[in-house]
């Protein structure tokens, strides 16, 4: 499975610029904080939501930026 993400990753940085690519393994971290209140029935706090909300919101400048 980590050869497959750093191919993918070698792969993304060949098609586009690296502030793209890095931005979008960021967000690995808020799929990883949804699944687990979905999947695990995690609790998810206020400061986690509002950690993702930021997370994706930068994203979201960074790709229309």
């Amino acid at each position: 499975m980590t050869v497959a993400a750093y191919t993918a990753v070698l792969v993304a940085l060949s098609l586009t610029s690296a502030s793209y690519v890095v931005a979008g393994r960021g967000l690995s971290v808020v799929i990883g904080a949804l699944l687990g209140s979905l999947v695990l029935r995690e609790r998810a706090g206020v400061i986690r939501i509002a950690g993702a909300a930021l997370m994706v919101i930068g994203l979201g400048l960074i790709a229309f930026a």
